[in-house]
């Protein structure tokens, strides 16, 4: 199985798609599903990137399996929805931290996040934790340093240690005891006394300045990530034989970029009435090719567009996602010198002030054309559209 596709089994009450490859899944698969009680899902490999409300109507949901997913994220809420989530289950993914939807599941009794990357929690993780008062949690398998860098990290565990069921299994990751033994009140009152020895601070310092590189490192590379994966982009679709198409001979006359939620005025409004009006239209839902990046057929449909239509709704502007989509056409905009080709459809009264950094650069290079707010000047919004569509 490649793709999940729209489940119209609205008594469904337990599902169990364990082992299946599905990269991809029809992003409201689930709407009709609406007394699932139990999911099973491990080792499938799915990508929540722009899925944050898969499980919007999921409000029976009482456990979720999800181990072995190569997950190292999920969206902040993705569980939104899902107060009736008794028991969740991450255990072999990826997680460094604690998934910040965990915020939203009140009721929850057990969640397993064994055997993935954490090796300290942070003041959010703790102040998050600690509202789980309910729940147990598994955390053996994963990496907990023990060391004097993360003194602070281990004092907030050590004060809700009461929610992790098997500390006494989870091993320090520098020392042969176990995460429960540090964190007795002697073992670690000497721990702390320890740390603060002169015989620390050479190695404090030297880890501290390789942390600060890293930092540096790290900021450098997501400040101009964009960029890179641009070039990466360009690079891989000259090694498969794909070559950006020459001036002229686009295979649509515009691309739309918009948020998910607003799909319904894109599809039924914006699409009918621009190919209606003899334009090839092409926007996500309609031409993306499934199993393949988000990214790579980002860049292609927007290679092969005259012009790139954004739809700014306060939808567009809560969306990670859509501000990578405004970075990678404006830069794919510069690098091939089509500075003309970006319109920018307002609507909900946005301000250019909150447009995106990206945007507002360019504003003197974009066509911006705001949605009317009466239906007595829509005819008028279309004619204006079809001219900036119109236009070299």
């Amino acid at each position: 199985m490649r793709y999940i596709f729209d489940l119209d089994t609205p008594n469904l009450e337990i599902l169990d798609i364990t082992d299946n490859e599905c990269p991809t899944a029809y992003p409201h698969v689930f709407e009709k599903a609406t007394k699932l009680k139990k999911i099973v899902a491990g080792n499938i490999n799915l990508k929540f990137d722009g899925m944050e409300r898969i499980f919007y109507n999921l409000v029976n949901l009482e456990e979720l399996d999800l181990q072995r997913g190569h997950f190292y994220n999920f969206p902040p809420t993705l569980l939104k929805y899902q107060t009736s989530l008794m028991s969740l289950n991450v255990d072999g993914n990826l997680f460094s931290s604690f998934p910040i939807t965990l915020t939203y599941l009140h009721n929850l009794k057990q969640l397993y996040i064994r055997s993935n990357k954490i090796s300290w929690i942070t003041e959010s993780d703790f102040i998050m934790l600690k509202r789980l008062r309910k729940t147990e949690i598994f955390v053996r398998g994963n990496p907990i340093t023990c060391d004097c860098l993360h003194v602070q990290s281990l004092r907030l565990m050590k004060e809700i240690r009461y929610l992790f069921t098997d500390l006494n299994e989870t091993v320090c990751k520098e020392k042969n005891i176990t995460v429960l033994e540090l964190l007795t009140e002697r073992a670690f009152a000497e721990f702390q006394k320890n740390c603060q020895t002169g015989t620390w601070l050479p190695v404090s310092f030297s880890m501290l300045t390789i942390l600060t590189v890293a930092i540096i490192v790290v900021f450098l590379v997501n400040k101009y990530r964009v960029h890179v994966d641009y070039v990466i982009l360009k690079l891989r679709s000259r090694w498969k034989g794909v070559y950006s198409v020459e001036s002229g001979d686009y295979g649509f006359d515009a691309f739309i970029s918009y948020a998910e939620d607003d799909y319904r005025i894109v599809s039924s409004t914006l699409y009918q009435t621009l190919t209606q009006r003899g334009f090839q239209i092409s926007f996500p839902d309609k031409d993306f090719i499934p199993g393949i990046s988000k990214a790579d057929e980002l860049l292609r449909c927007v290679d092969k567009s005259r012009k790139v239509l954004f739809i700014i709704t306060e939808n567009f502007l809560a969306n990670g996602w859509n501000s990578y989509a405004v970075q990678m056409t404006v830069t794919h905009s510069f690098h091939n010198n089509r500075r003309q080709s970006i319109i920018v459809i307002i609507k909900d009264n946005i301000t250019i002030q909150r447009m995106p950094k990206d945007l507002r650069y360019i504003w003197w290079s974009i066509v911006s054309i705001k949605w009317p707010e009466t239906s007595e000047l829509m005819e008028q919004f279309w004619d204006e559209l079809d001219l900036a569509l119109k236009s070299v």
